[in-house]
This record gives C-alpha cells, sequence and structure tokens, in this order.
C-alpha cells in the first residue's frame, strides 16, 4: 500500500493524510499554527489514504468548504456569539468566558438545534454535534478543543429496560441527541450485532410509559436517572469496539472572519477552566445536587476536552462507521481553522 504524503505549506490549504501515523505536519503542529501565510488548513478526504486496520480500507469525501456572513447581531454589538450546550460537560470550557463578557454573549440550547442557529447566523460560533460537522457542508472547526471520551463517560447511557441487550427490539433516542443516536445505532449494529426499530422521543420524560426495550439519554438527565436500571456507557462501549476516544462535539464556526478571534478567546477559556474545576464542581455539583466527587470524577477523568491525533483518530472511524451505515452522506466533511500565531493578539484585543 502505497504511503500517503503530507503536504503543508503557504501554497497549499489541501493535506494529504497517511492515517497510519496521522502526521499533519510534524514540525508544527496543527493546533498551534502551520506556517506563516497559511489559509484555514483543509482535509482532503477524496485524497485520504485510510491505513487503519479496518475492513474498508479507504473512504473518500471531498471538503465544501464555505464562508457565511456575519450574525447581524454581532454587526451591530459587536460581541461574538457563542452557542453551548446547557448540560455539565461544557462547564470547564465555557467558564472562563466570563473573563470576556464584553466581548462575547452566550446562548444555550439543545445539540440538535445549535448546528441550524449557526447556519442561520442567529451564533457566531457553536458547541456542534459531531456528527453534523460530517453532514453539513461548510462547517469550519476550531483547533485544540473538543467534547470526547476515552472509556466510560457517565452521561451518554443507553438503558435496557429488559435488564438485557439481546432482548432489544425498539429503541427510543433522547430527541436532543444527535451524534450520541448516531453512536447507539453504531454500537449496537457492530458490536452486538442488532438491527432494532428506532424512534424518537422527549428524553427523560414518560420513561416509565415510553414503548421501548432501551432508552437512550444524554447529559445531566443521564447522570441523574437513579432507578437501578442496567445500563450501557456509549463511551466504556466504543472505546472496547475501537480503542480510540470519541469525540461527540466540537467548537465550529461558519464564517472565517470571526474565527481568529473566537479561536484564542475559546482557547484561553478552556484553560481557565480546567485550571479552576474545584469551584465549577462545588457550583455545579450544587446545582444539579450531585456528589461533588462524581462530578470531579467527572471533569478529570470522564469527560476530555483536547482535539488531537488520537481525537481525531476516533473522529474518522466514527465517520467509516456511519458512511457504511447510511448515517452521513458521502462528499461532505469538515475543515480545520488555523491562522497561525493569532492568539495573542486576539486576547488583547478582548481585554
Amino acid at each position: 500500500m502505497s504511503k500517503a504524503k503530507n503536504i503543508v505549506s503557504k501554497h497549499t490549504s489541501r493535506v494529504n493524510i497517511n492515517l497510519n501515523s496521522f502526521r499533519v505536519n510534524r514540525t508544527i503542529p496543527w493546533t498551534k499554527g502551520l506556517l506563516p501565510g497559511t489559509e484555514p488548513l483543509t482535509i482532503d478526504f477524496r485524497k485520504v489514504e485510510w491505513t487503519y486496520k479496518s475492513k474498508h480500507d479507504k473512504l473518500f469525501c471531498p471538503i465544501i468548504s464555505k464562508t457565511r456572513q456575519y450574525s447581524k447581531d454581532r454587526q451591530m454589538t459587536g460581541k461574538i456569539k457563542i452557542g453551548a450546550v446547557p448540560y455539565l460537560n461544557v462547564k470547564p470550557i465555557i467558564y472562563g468566558l466570563e473573563a470576556f463578557r464584553n466581548r462575547v454573549e452566550l446562548y444555550f440550547d439543545v445539540p440538535s438545534k445549535l448546528p441550524r442557529m449557526l447556519e442561520r447566523g442567529e451564533v457566531d460560533v457553536a458547541v456542534v454535534p459531531a456528527i453534523e460537522c460530517l453532514r453539513r457542508g461548510g462547517f469550519v472547526v476550531l483547533p485544540g478543543v473538543s467534547i470526547s471520551s476515552k472509556g466510560p463517560v457517565e452521561s451518554v447511557r443507553l438503558f435496557l429496560k429488559g435488564g438485557s441487550i439481546d432482548t432489544v427490539k425498539r429503541v427510543a433516542l433522547d430527541e436532543s441527541s444527535l451524534t450520541s443516536a448516531a453512536l447507539t445505532r453504531i454500537i449496537l449494529k457492530e458490536k452486538y450485532g442488532l438491527s432494532p426499530l428506532y424512534f424518537p422521543w422527549q428524553g427523560g420524560s414518560g420513561i416509565d410509559e415510553v414503548e421501548a426495550d432501551a432508552f437512550l439519554l444524554i447529559g445531566d438527565n443521564a447522570m441523574l436517572l437513579n432507578d437501578g436500571l442496567a445500563s450501557l456507557d456509549l463511551g466504556r462501549e466504543w472505546d472496547e469496539l475501537t480503542g480510540l476516544p470519541f469525540v461527540y462535539a466540537l467548537w465550529a464556526g461558519a464564517s472565517t472572519e470571526v474565527l481568529a478571534e473566537a479561536t484564542a478567546l475559546l482557547q484561553e477559556a478552556k484553560e481557565r477552566g480546567l485550571e479552576d474545576l474545584a469551584a465549577i464542581t462545588l457550583k455545579e455539583s450544587g446545582r444539579l445536587g450531585l456528589d461533588p466527587e462524581l462530578c470531579m470524577r467527572y471533569f478529570t477523568r470522564c469527560i476530555h476536552y483536547d482535539l488531537g491525533e488520537q481525537e481525531l483518530r476516533g473522529l474518522c472511524r466514527f465517520r467509516d462507521y456511519a458512511l457504511k451505515m447510511g448515517l452521513v452522506p458521502d462528499g461532505v466533511a469538515f475543515e480545520l481553522y488555523d491562522r497561525g500565531n493569532v492568539r495573542e493578539g486576539a486576547l488583547k484585543r478582548a481585554h
């Protein structure tokens, strides 16, 4: 099998990646900036050679890069409008934005609604479900930050009413979820050989009445449910299936005009949040009625907030399975944004 070449320079915005080593640029990591003057880094999946061990050695899909206008509200206020989910898992990466409240406005909604808000220009940047980055053309993913897990995640669980996976014929999927709904289908098919009937439901409501053998819950609802039901932790299940991290969501924008400043602010917010987990734990455990030790374990052992080579491997494997099952269209992928050393200047403007 021929080796793909690594090509990154100021003259190109496409790169051919050998996934066996997954090297984008060994001398200047993509998360820290490419060569001076480089355009936003684009991975052209039409040229990617998929070399990990799998039944499907190759996978092709084009990158579609679109530039959208700022939201009208940003033009009027000058603030970056940021969309986030109202769940515990996002708190460490938005906690630090309080220091930049003169530069940002936060809007909260469930994962399934944020991509449309981004496309309509209601927000400039949003926490976008990973599956939507693979379904919609034109999203530009910000580097260095994700919501992911490697092993048990605790907040994405498939509850089994009968206590056994073998009896599952009908599965209710939390309608606020997109990526986790796709992950449920992949786990049941690829790991357990099951193809049950799936239908949406309003997660957390009418659990006793829902006519299903299993139901998916995500976010705080999954952590708070304590009724003794057996469950599959889908983070653990993915880890056992692939040995890779699973990426649930990413920061993404639709206009490259705002991304330089947004990238700097969001990376700084992540660092501030991770440095102050004790304060976040105290606040959020009280708000949700969770044991503080459970809350801290969730932040430090369950959820990971980096977007590096292993997370990208996991995301690529997820896309492999999703394409195989018809959960994403062929011919759509996403762009990875990096303008080089933009961070210092953007942070100075933010204060």
